[in-house]
């Protein structure tokens, strides 16, 4: 049992002096190319996330109405994730102008139809602005998938509209068509 415990001792105080020359010397540099290498290989990953991001998004309570003070002949389009995120089934906006179909992508997070809480709040906010300025909105739902890409900038509105649903006509469970559905109506009439 002691030849164990020298053993450990010596082993661990072994390790201590190592790596206290080696930062008084700039350590093994084998070592250090290997730590470099493998830094390098993780910017890299980080790096191609970026660089598949397409597009920036914007804010909702921050962007939306400077966006809709630029576009021209806007639609608001609320696309709906067809599974829940969080708690909720998230929602993003997207602002199209019917001149010239250019297409601003809001962030995915702080809107939904669900709740009674913050969310909810946003959509009524974003349903009044809409109605004072005479503003169309459409509701879609696209799957959880496609919705994440283009929340992420990575695919673009006209890439996954063909694949979006009429909010108000999706019938996949009895809960979307009771909860979600309604309340889109509720908010937007």
């Amino acid at each position: 049992m002691f030849e164990y415990l020298f053993g450990v001792l010596t082993g661990v105080s072994a390790n201590a002096v190592t790596k206290v020359i080696e930062a008084l010397w700039g350590g093994n540099k084998a070592y250090a190319k290997e730590e470099e290498t493998e830094v390098s290989e993780e910017k890299s990953e980080q790096e191609e996330k970026e660089d598949s991001r397409q597009f920036q998004t914007f804010h909702i309570k921050t962007g939306f109405e400077s966006i809709l003070n630029f576009v021209q002949e806007p639609i608001v389009h609320m696309v709906v994730e067809s599974e829940p995120t969080t708690a909720w089934h998230l929602v993003i906006l997207i602002v199209e102008s019917r001149v010239t179909g250019e297409w601003y992508v809001s962030q995915k997070g702080e809107m939904a139809f669900e709740g009674s809480g913050g969310g909810l709040y946003v959509a009524e906010k974003v349903a009044t602005i809409c109605r004072n300025r005479r503003i169309t909105t459409a509701g879609w739902v696209l799957s959880k998938e496609d919705s994440d890409s283009l929340a992420r900038g990575i695919k673009t509105w006209p890439q996954l509209k063909i694949n979006a649903i009429p909010l108000v006509s999706y019938s996949k469970n009895d809960y979307f068509i009771k909860y979600v559905a309604k309340k889109f109506q509720e908010v937007n009439t």
